[in-house]
C-alpha cells in the first residue's frame, strides 16, 4: 500500500522586472524535494487556484496573471500550459470550487465574473464592489461564495442566485453583506460544514478579525490584533486561527480556553457574544502567541495535519513553523529573487508525473483531466440555452478510479497519527535494538575501566602524600642532634 505524501503547492512570482517569469511549483513537505514546476506564469496574490485530482479525474490549476488578460490552465500531468484563457479584464483575484465546476474572479474595479469550467459559459457578470475586489473564495460545498473589497464590504453570494435564468436581466442580489470592516478586507476563510451552516473568517487592514453566522446572518465575535491584518489561516476543526500582517507578524487566536471549575479545569468557547463583543490579543491575561517573520509575507497556509504553519515571504523563502512550539523548523529558500504568492498544502495527486514522459499503457495516461473550455468573455443567451458541455469517455480494459480525499484519510488514518511510519523494515528497527545494546555494554565497560583507574590514582595520591609527611618528620628530628654533633666536631679538630 502507497502510503499517502503531504505536499506543498506554491506560486511564485517576480520580485522584479529582472527576475523573469515566475512559475507553480510542487514540494515535498518534508524534505523540501521539487516534485513538479510549472513555468511560464505569473500570478500575484489570490491569483491561482486549483481543484485536486479526485474522484476519477485529474485536478487542473488555474493562475490569472499579473499584466495579461489571461489566465493559464495546467493539469497536474504536464508541465506545460494547456490552455490560454483570454477573459474580459485583468482579473485581482481568482478562485475555483473544490469539484472544479465553477470559476469565479474579480476586478480592479469591483466586478465579480463567475464561468462554468466544463463549458466555459460566463453565468454572471456584475459590478459586485465599489472598488476592487482583493479576494474570492467558493464554500466547502461550492453552493456559495464570498468576496472582499477594498471598500471594506463583503458579500455572499449564492451559485443558484448567479446561475438563475430570470435573474440575468437585472443586478444579482447577495445573500448577505457584512459592513462592519472599516477598511480593506485582504483575505477571508469559510469554516467547515456545508452552507449555510458554516461560518466566515475574514480579516481587515482596520486591524480586526472578524466571525459571521451565516446561518442567522449575524457577527459572532471581533478580534482587535495591534497590526493591519492581511492574511489569515484557520485551523480545520476551527479550534484556532492565525491572523497574519504584511510585514510579518503572525498571531494565534485560540477559540477556546480553560476555566477553573469544581471538578478541575473545564474548556469553554471563546467569542459568540455578538458584535458588541471585542476581544484583544492577550485580554484574560493569557499570553500573546506571536511568531515573527524577519521578511514581509505574502501568503499563509496550515498543514493538513494541523501541525505546522506556513508562510510565503517577499523574498521567495517557505518558512514552515511547529504550531505548538512556535519554532521554525524548516525554511525552503529554492525561490530566491522570487514572491511566495500562493502557498497551500495537500495530498500528492495520484496523476502527478512531473517531468516523467508519459508513456503508452500507463496508468496515469488513462487518467482524464478534469474538463475545461475556454472562458466566454461576454455573456450569450444562446449559448446557456444550448448549454454543451464536453465530457471524456474512455474505453478502458481496467476501470482506473481515483479514491476521494475522504476516502484516503479514512484508509490511512493510522499511520497519519502513528509515531513512527508503519512502513518501517522490521530489519531496521531490528538493527536499531542491537545498536542500543552495543552502546549500553560499551558504556557499562567504560565506567569499569573509569573506575580501576580512579582507583590506581587514589592509591598512588596517598603514597605521595605518605613519602613527603615521612620525609618532612625525619628533617625535623635531624634538626634535633645537629648541635650536638657540631660541638664534638669542634672538639676533635682543636684536640688535633
Amino acid at each position: 500500500m502507497v502510503q499517502p505524501q503531504e505536499v506543498i503547492l506554491c506560486a511564485v512570482g517576480p520580485s522584479s522586472p529582472a527576475s523573469g517569469a515566475g512559475g507553480i511549483y510542487i514540494h515535498d513537505l518534508q524534505t523540501g524535494t521539487t516534485l513538479a514546476s510549472f513555468k511560464q506564469t505569473s500570478a500575484p496574490v489570490h491569483c491561482t487556484t486549483f481543484a485536486p485530482s479526485t474522484q476519477g479525474q485529474g485536478g487542473v490549476l488555474l493562475a490569472a496573471q499579473s499584466e495579461k488578460t489571461l489566465v493559464h490552465a495546467y493539469s497536474f500531468q504536464k508541465d506545460q500550459i494547456m490552455l490560454r484563457i483570454a477573459v474580459p479584464e485583468k482579473l485581482s483575484c481568482l478562485a475555483i470550487d473544490r469539484q472544479g465546476r465553477f470559476c469565479a474572479g474579480g476586478t480592479s474595479q469591483g466586478r465579480l465574473y463567475l464561468w462554468e469550467v466544463s463549458s466555459g459559459i460566463l453565468f454572471a457578470a456584475f459590478d459586485a464592489h465599489y472598488r476592487a475586489v482583493n479576494v474570492v473564495r467558493f464554500s466547502d460545498d461550492g453552493t456559495a461564495l464570498a468576496t472582499g473589497s477594498e471598500d471594506s464590504g463583503v458579500s455572499v453570494w449564492l451559485i443558484s442566485s448567479l446561475l438563475d435564468n430570470e435573474l440575468q436581466t437585472g443586478l444579482p442580489m447577495p445573500y448577505w453583506m457584512p459592513t462592519d470592516h472599516t477598511l480593506a478586507v485582504m483575505d477571508l476563510q469559510w469554516g467547515m460544514g456545508a452552507f449555510p451552516g458554516c461560518r466566515l473568517f475574514t480579516v481587515s487592514l482596520d486591524s480586526t478579525c472578524k466571525i459571521w453566522d451565516i446561518t442567522t446572518k449575524t457577527l459572532m465575535t471581533t478580534f482587535v490584533f495591534p497590526s493591519p491584518l492581511s492574511f489569515i489561516a484557520v485551523e480545520r476543526t476551527e479550534r484556532t486561527f492565525f491572523a497574519a500582517s504584511a510585514e510579518g507578524e503572525i498571531f494565534q487566536m485560540n477559540l477556546f480556553r480553560q476555566r477553573p471549575g469544581a471538578s478541575g479545569f473545564r474548556m469553554e468557547a471563546v467569542g459568540g457574544g455578538g458584535g458588541a463583543e471585542a476581544i484583544r490579543l492577550g485580554e484574560g491575561g493569557d499570553d500573546i502567541r506571536k511568531m515573527k517573520s524577519e521578511q514581509p509575507l505574502r501568503s499563509l497556509t496550515i498543514s493538513l495535519t494541523s501541525a505546522m504553519l506556513l508562510a510565503g515571504t517577499i523574498d521567495g523563502s517557505i518558512l514552515i513553523y511547529d504550531i505548538p512550539s512556535h519554532q521554525l523548523i524548516r525554511s525552503l529558500n529554492v525561490h530566491k529573487g522570487y514572491t511566495i504568492d500562493m502557498v497551500a498544502t495537500l495530498l500528492r495527486p495520484p496523476d502527478l508525473l512531473g517531468h516523467a514522459p508519459l508513456g503508452f499503457g500507463n496508468k496515469e495516461e488513462q487518467i482524464p483531466i478534469l474538463p475545461i473550455a475556454a472562458f466566454q468573455r461576454v455573456k450569450d443567451q444562446r449559448a446557456r440555452e444550448r448549454h454543451d458541455v464536453p465530457m471524456m469517455l474512455l474505453a478502458l480494459d481496467e476501470v482506473c478510479i481515483l479514491p476521494s480525499i475522504s476516502d484516503q484519510v479514512q484508509q490511512h488514518h493510522s499511520y497519519f497519527l502513528s509515531d513512527l511510519p508503519s512502513s518501517a523494515p522490521d530489519g531496521s528497527v531490528a538493527s536499531l535494538q542491537t545498536r542500543v545494546s552495543d552502546l549500553e555494554n560499551e558504556v557499562a565497560k567504560l565506567r569499569g575501566q573509569l573506575g580501576r583507574a580512579k582507583g590506581v590514582n587514589d592509591t598512588m595520591w596517598e603514597t605521595v602524600v605518605r613519602s613527603v609527611l615521612k620525609g618532612e618528620k625525619d628533617g625535623i628530628n635531624g634538626d634535633e642532634h645537629g648541635p650536638e654533633e657540631g660541638r664534638r666536631k669542634r672538639q676533635r679538630v682543636a684536640a688535633a
